[in-house]
Order: C-alpha cells, then structure tokens, then sequence
C-alpha cells in the first residue's frame, strides 16, 4: 500500500512539474517549444476558440486584454475578435477603417456630429455607449443630430464603419453643447440667439487702445441692433476708404485667428446692441479695462466704441467700469473689441 502511494505522489509530481514549464500538445511526442507555455502540434486537426454571438461577446463580464473569440454573426462569415485596450477588434487585415472625426455643429439644446468618410465602408452605427451590438444604424450618412440636450454639457458619441468585411474599431466623439463664455471658433461666446443655434463670438483681448472712432466727422447710415455690427463695419470702410483701416472698424476688420487649422476672418466691430450684450457678460469673456476714471486730459480710454454713431459728432460706447452703453464724441479715444458671428 505504501508503494501504491508513494508511486501516485510521484506521478503527481511530475505532471505538475511539466505544468510548471510548458505543455505541449502534439501525436508524435515532441517536447514544447520553450517559449511557449501552451504548444499544439497538428497538421490535420485546428485550434477551435470559443464561439458565439457579438452580443455574448459584449457580455462577456470585465474580459482581460488578450482574450480571443470567434464571433459568428460578424460580417458573412464569422471572425476572430482579440479584446485589447477596452475594446474588441476583429483579427485580420480585411476589417474595414474607423472613421475620423469631423467638425461637429453644436447648439444650446443639440449637436450635429460629423464624421469623414471611410474608404471600403458601406455604411454607419452610432451609440452613446461603446457598444456596437445596440448602435444605431444610419447607412451611408457620415452625419447624425442628437436632440434634447443640455446646455453647457459635454457628451460623448462612438461611432463605427463596417462593410462585408465586418466593422471597425469605434471613433470616440466628444462635443459641449454651447453656452456663454464657451471657447469657440477662435473666442468666446457671448451671445445666442433664440433658436440655440447660431450668435456671436468676441476676441479674447482688445485688437486697439486709445483710438478714436475716426479722424474726422462723418455721417454713415449705421444701424444700432443685434446682427447689425457686420453691415455698419462695412459701410463705415466704405465711407472712410483706405485711412479707416487705421480705425476700429479697420483694426476689427484686419483682425484674424487660426484655430484647430481654421482661419477666422470674418470680425468686425459690435453694434450698440451687440457691445450692450457684450458689456453684460463682460467678466466671462474677460480681458476688458475697467477703470472708473478719466485719464490725465480728461478723456475716456476705458470705454469700448461699437459701429453705431448717433450723430455726425457722436457715437456709442460702452463703459466696462460702470456699465451700460453711452453716447461720447468721436474723437475720443477709446478701445476696440473685435466681435463675429457664427
């Protein structure tokens, strides 16, 4: 009986031994590679990964990097999926291109996303979870708009191509819907109009300091509303020809930003109604002088012109110390801040 016993312990022992090692898996008795932990040998027979559906797969609880499957239902035939980096990606060279992200189109209450093109591709999913299996299909659209949002919110979108080859990693999409203050399109915002969709934009810094509205008193027909500042910048260069590029208007319309590869040019100088706006939200743009006093000969710099005169002498401003919009000669010499819109 002892004999019995101390021949199964030694046969234990050597069984988890060579498990210590490496085990190899063959009919003909040849010993493991030594840089392999598991080594099958065959040349009639495969090696048989689990099967089963994208949607077991995505069941799968907290899978590891490097586990494999075989998914059945992807593309016409199946393929093998290899889990790395919080993500299952189909194993061969035929799956087709993520997309790459486009210039999306935000709002107050939604966002249009847009995303390129993928060579190969014949067709789109979308979803708000990194989830394939429930994603929203929208065939060949490289677009899709989200409704119903909040403001001032960041939201996130996975997007995926796929074609008969199968479908691609997912592109991750982020966008802020908007709000006052938001960096954007090479300022900040600082008005919105009522459909959430469209406003203005002012720079983040004054374009001009101490200048007057223009060397002598001339009479443009400008305009004084929200939406007016582009017109009454263009009628005043009009009027003044080429000395009033070295006026507000000029130094406004000189003016330009290049964000994200994007050049902006399009900026001019506010009306009376869009410098009010401008002026009530002062302190989340930033950057304005807010001084309550005159300068040493008694004149105004720390007030802002916009593109409305109220009289051959005369034009409006807005005075960041105090507050509010004011009527002032134009030849004072004041500051410039440069508005567009979007």
């Amino acid at each position: 009986m002892k004999n019995i016993i101390l021949s199964i312990l030694s046969v234990l022992l050597s069984v988890m031994a060579g498990f210590s090692q490496n085990v190899g898996i063959n009919a003909d008795g040849s010993a493991p590679d030594n840089s392999a932990m598991l080594d099958v040998k065959s040349t009639s027979k495969g090696f048989l990964p689990p099967r089963m559906t994208m949607t077991e797969r995505d069941a799968i609880s907290s899978p590891i990097n490097g586990l494999i499957v075989f998914c059945t239902d992807y593309g016409t035939s199946g393929s093998l999926f290899l889990y790395s980096g919080g993500n299952w990606a189909p194993i061969g060279a035929s799956a087709v291109s993520a997309p790459v992200a486009g210039t999306h189109v935000p709002a107050t209450t939604q966002i249009t996303w847009n995303w390129n093109p993928v060579a190969g591709a014949t067709g789109y999913k979308w979803n708000t979870t990194n989830n394939v299996a429930s994603a929203t299909d929208v065939g060949t659209s490289t677009s899709t708009t989200q409704t119903g949002l909040t403001g001032h919110t960041t939201y996130t979108l996975y997007v995926w191509a796929y074609s008969s080859s199968g479908v691609s990693m997912p592109t991750t999409l982020r966008q802020s819907t908007l709000y006052i203050g938001m960096p954007y399109q090479g300022g900040r915002i600082f008005y919105i109009y009522p459909n959430g969709q469209h406003g203005l934009i002012a720079a983040v810094h004054d374009q001009v300091a101490y200048i007057q509205w223009y060397q002598t008193n001339i009479t443009v027909a400008t305009d004084t509303a929200i939406g007016t500042g582009q017109a009454n910048t263009t009628k005043i260069l009009t009027a003044t020809g080429t000395w009033g590029k070295l006026y507000p208007a000029g130094y406004c319309d000189n003016y330009e930003v290049t964000e994200g590869g994007v050049i902006y040019d399009d900026w001019f100088l506010p009306s009376k109604a869009e410098l009010r706006m401008l002026d009530a939200v002062k302190y989340v743009v930033g950057g304005f002088i807010e001084s309550l006093y005159p300068d040493q000969i008694g004149q105004h710099p720390w007030k802002y012109w916009s593109s409305s005169q109220s009289s051959t002498n005369n034009a409006f401003c807005s005075w960041p110390g105090y507050g509010g919009i004011y009527e002032v000669p134009k030849n004072y010499y004041l500051f410039v801040r440069a508005v567009r819109a979007f």
